[in-house]
């Protein structure tokens, strides 16, 4: 009983730092979306602003939980620091960079955009501070999360979806 609730709890953990992988590509992608030039004369309304960057972080999410399954499957440890840093390189960072180009095409609203540009440009730092880690077993190990302030204004713009937050537990 005690080795297959370690077995198990060891799954968990392993799930809950993909997981972790995951939420932090999340908040890059609302971090994303800053828009072009000040013209409003194609600026998206708030609402659909809101709901296509959610789109594109909810799809974003669902690719990055499919790769963390096809890459870790049921591990029932935490991947090692080279197994890490491969999934971080293969698969968290271009697929976050693809969130964010593709929300950086979108146009938010002029009331919002300054604070998409904070975003964006906070978001930006923390890709890069990963992209620097060479300790991601800490990291995760820890439950640390890289991009807590981009997290943080994700929520605040209402962008549900792409702040971090793991609301399907």
């Amino acid at each position: 009983m005690l080795t297959h609730t370690r077995t198990r709890t060891r799954r968990h953990l392993a799930r809950r730092h993909l997981a972790a992988l995951a939420v932090i590509s999340l908040a890059l992608g609302g971090v994303a979306a800053c828009g072009g030039d000040d013209d409003d004369s194609e600026a998206l309304s708030l609402d659909d602003f809101v709901s296509q960057a959610d789109a594109i972080c909810a799809e974003m999410e669902t690719e990055l939980d499919a790769a963390g399954e096809e890459a870790f499957g049921s591990a029932t440890e935490l991947p090692s620091e080279e197994e890490l840093t491969a999934f971080v390189d293969d698969e968290v960072i271009p697929r976050v960079q693809s969130q964010i180009d593709a929300i950086s095409a979108l146009e938010p609203p002029a009331e919002i955009a300054d604070d998409v540009d904070d975003l964006i440009e906070t978001a930006e730092s923390e890709l890069e501070a990963l992209k620097d880690n060479d300790d991601l077993t800490t990291l995760f190990s820890n439950n640390e999360d890289p991009f807590t302030e981009s997290n943080a204004k994700s929520g605040e713009l209402g962008l549900t979806d792409c702040d971090g937050s793991d609301d399907t537990a």
